[in-house]
């Protein structure tokens, strides 16, 4: 009998493997995989799973909606949406997808498109609580407070704990002039909202001195103190959600930039090469290695304002990242420093976290002469 070298046989019963292995129970067991792994929280493995389930049935019922949720929370909404629309395609009657997209087109102030996917929603589940607190949201955007207020009070009361509902239960209230109101749901949602670990609010921002990549100049923060307010951003190139606030930033800057002073603190890369890559760096082509001397970090910042035509000046955290730890700033995050040198205000740059009309308004009034307090 003649016998095969063993490096054949193996060849030849993977090849017979692959040739009678079934793509549906492959597509089941990413499916599966990727679902167990959003029930547990880890939704950069979710992502990861569920886009090798969709690349071998785009068609399997459920799948993109679940997909969609997975890239909303890795902060994907481009991604998610796209995934929502599919989803809707296939069935206009999938709840989830209709909540999911009517949420980011809320966050981008698209109120009228959202409208119609969050009634359908809630039509879909009449006792959804989520469902009710966005439509609630939606119509507050459109000004229709009144209808607002009949799905936001039952919705903050079924959802007691949650800060979001009593702000948006109060932001319901003060465009009723309902004041009172209004601000008892603010303090109570201060009250609920997880502590953020970072500078507080009213507390003395911790002071650096980090030098500018161009002119290598130091800049020390509390060199602005009883002169003018300071906005500073956290970020760096390869986190998205950082790309895409720079639009508002310079906006904010055109307005504010002759009285406030802003600036760019360049920090530890959010998807260095290695690390777990965002979707949203794949699809825009943007890599970067990790920075591991000082030189690399300031050539990453210099580029991240080339790039993103920031017209700010920039500073460089330490490669001991001592700044970003100080102020719990990674992967982005951004805050006022008012004229006194104390936390005004502070927002991460999650496209649902950043409300750019509220970030100016506390910035106008850090402006106010009559906020000027400085603090030795």
């Amino acid at each position: 009998m003649r016998r095969f070298p063993i490096s054949l046989v193996l060849i030849f019963a993977a090849n017979v493997c692959a040739q009678s292995h079934d793509p549906a129970a492959t597509t089941e067991a990413a499916y599966q995989a990727g679902r167990r792994s959003f029930q547990a929280g880890d939704y950069p493995e979710a992502v990861k799973q569920l886009a090798e389930a969709v690349r071998l049935s785009p068609d399997l019922a459920g799948l993109e909606s679940l997909y969609g949720r997975a890239l909303l929370n890795t902060g994907d909404p481009d991604g998610a949406a796209e995934a929502f629309q599919k989803a809707l395609k296939a069935d206009p009657q999938d709840f989830a997808s209709n909540l999911g997209l009517g949420q980011v087109l809320v966050a981008r102030r698209n109120f009228d498109s959202a409208l119609p996917l969050l009634q359908q929603a809630l039509a879909l589940q009449p006792g959804s609580n989520e469902a009710r607190l966005r439509l609630a949201e939606c119509l507050a955007g459109l000004h229709r407070f009144d209808e607002a207020r009949r799905y936001a009070e039952p919705a903050s009361e079924a959802l007691a704990a949650s800060p979001e509902a009593h702000q948006i239960l109060a932001a319901v209230y003060s465009g009723l002039h309902r004041d009172s109101d209004a601000a008892a749901e603010r303090e109570l949602a201060k009250a609920l909202a997880p502590a953020d670990p970072g500078p507080a609010q009213n507390q003395l921002a911790p002071d650096f001195t980090l030098s500018d990549p161009s002119s290598g100049k130091p800049v020390r923060l509390s060199g602005f103190r009883g002169k003018s307010p300071v906005v500073l951003v956290f970020g760096s190139y390869s986190c998205p959600n950082f790309r895409s606030s720079a639009d508002q930033l310079r906006s904010m800057y055109a307005r504010y930039g002759s009285r406030a002073q802003f600036l760019l603190v360049y920090i530890r890369e959010a998807h260095a090469n290695g690390d777990w890559q965002s979707t949203r760096n794949v699809r825009e082509g943007v890599t970067l290695s990790p920075s591991t001397t000082l030189s690399t970090k300031q050539d990453h910042a210099a580029m991240c304002s080339r790039t993103l035509h920031l017209p700010f000046p920039s500073v460089v955290d330490g490669i001991d990242d001592a700044v970003e730890r100080a102020y719990n700033a990674w992967p982005s995050r951004a805050f006022i420093v008012g004229t006194d040198g104390r936390i005004a205000y502070s927002t991460r740059l999650t496209e649902l976290d950043f409300h750019p009309d509220e970030m100016e308004s506390v910035l106008h009034h850090a402006l106010s002469p009559r906020s000027v307090r400085v603090t030795k």
